[in-house]
């Protein structure tokens, strides 16, 4: 039975060390700094790409928007001889056309002026939101991948043990339970780590993701630790800055003023244009027996104006004022939304601050300390090995709560600053 089990053993260290290298075994990988990240993202994400199109759409449509009815030149014969009775032909040219009234050119221009403003604001709406969640993933990824350097420490600590016993059983210094329960304990640990760099893995696809990368067979992991200084917010300045400025409450805005000139538009828009034909009439000579007349040159005019008689229906008019209080009210809500969201956010980051402080103190030098202490001593035969894994599991939570708080609080930041409309962050 002991031979058996020192087979086993033997086993062991090269089968964990096979898995090992296994584990190191993905795709190619290439570190990536935050702001390299953030500039990627910027500037070849497909859907940013597309929302800008919608910008140089509606600046666009402001130069449509100046066109004006075209005149038509018009050159005929309205009066020709097939009688063969000599009688004078008419020719004739000349331009027709139509003039605007009532300002209608200057309401279009002025209402896609207003709709080009909005779509800028809304451009730079869309920008800080995927700037913030472009952000918050490349700080999950960190995370992750800080936390699978931990496990991965773990991992070789409780390796080492577990070789370290089956020598010692060689010898008789341990039991065989000893030996099964440290085995027991890399693999767990073993497991643990494989799942965490598959979290990493997946987690550096969704910054491809955000990135658009083409070329997709190749990783990026992030670079940093994210010890960001706390910084100290006036939650009534937050408030005021983002009701000023943030770009949602911008579009807000300029969709009131929108609404308005639509109305102006559709206005004008019921009032009449003024339609003119302007010709240079040639009359040929007539040598008719009965009425003959020399050639002459005569000039022909007309005017008329569209009679309005669909303007008894004004429910143009009325869906232009019900867009107007819409706009109003969707102000208003924005100015709530806005101002919940900002206090939500800065009470989080307050929150999240506060649980980091913890850390701040000598919590994971102490909990190291102590795992040292006692792996030293059980070298040494001093203490037990259920004491040593016991401050192995105490120092690995302690290393993975202050990972998750970390996180928590970065997340926080992006999360209060996306709230104010603000960026400053730097990771």
């Amino acid at each position: 039975m002991k031979y058996r089990i020192l087979y086993l053993l033997a086993l062991f260290p090269i089968t964990s060390a096979f898995s090992q290298s296994d584990l190191m075994k993905e795709a190619p990988v290439r570190e990536i700094d935050f702001q390299t990240y953030l500039n990627e993202v910027l500037d070849n994400n497909y859907e940013l790409a597309s929302r800008k199109y919608n910008v140089d759409i509606t600046k666009s449509e402001i130069d449509v928007a100046r066109k004006f009815p075209n005149p038509n030149f018009v050159l005929g014969n309205q009066s020709a001889d097939i009688s063969s009775k000599h009688l004078p032909q008419q020719w004739y040219a000349g331009f027709q056309g139509t003039i605007e009234l009532g300002g209608k050119r200057g309401a279009r221009i002025d209402y896609q002026t207003a709709v080009a403003d909005q779509s800028r604001a809304q451009f730079a709406d869309f920008l800080l939101q995927l700037r913030a969640d472009a952000t918050i993933t490349y700080v999950n990824t960190l995370a992750i991948m800080l936390l699978t350097k931990r496990k991965e420490e773990s991992y070789k600590s409780l390796f080492q043990l577990a070789e370290s016993n089956a020598i010692k059983l060689k010898f008789g210094d341990i039991t065989e339970l000893d030996v099964t329960q440290s085995q027991v304990e890399a693999n767990l640990m073993k497991n643990d780590l494989i799942s965490s760099e598959s979290d990493l893995r997946a987690a550096a696809l969704n910054m491809i993701l955000f990135m658009c990368k083409k070329d997709r067979s190749r990783l990026f992991y992030p670079q940093g630790d994210l010890n960001i200084q706390p910084k100290e917010y006036d939650l009534e300045k937050l408030i005021s800055f983002a009701l000023e400025n943030r770009p949602d409450m911008i579009a807000a805005r300029y969709d009131k003023v929108s609404s308005k000139y639509n109305l102006r538009l559709t206005e004008a828009n019921r009032v009449p244009n003024f339609n003119f034909e302007v010709a240079n009439n040639f009359y040929t000579r007539s040598t008719n027996a009965t009425g003959p007349s020399p050639s002459y040159y005569a000039l022909t005019y007309f005017f008329g104006v569209t009679m309005p008689l669909s303007n008894m229906y004004t429910g143009d008019l009325e869906m232009a004022k019900y867009r107007i209080s819409k706009s109003e009210v969707d102000l208003e809500a924005a100015k709530l939304k806005v101002e919940v969201q900002v206090k939500t956010a800065y009470l989080q980051y307050q929150l999240a601050k506060e649980q980091l402080k913890i850390y701040k103190s000598s919590i994971l030098a102490d909990a190291e300390k102590v795992f040292q202490g006692r792996m030293y001593n059980y070298r040494r035969g001093n203490t037990t090995l259920t004491d040593v894994l016991a401050a192995q599991r105490t120092l690995n939570s302690v290393y993975f709560a202050y990972y998750h708080d970390l996180r928590n609080y970065v997340t926080k930041v992006v999360e209060l600053q996306r709230a104010a409309g603000i960026w400053e962050i730097s990771i």
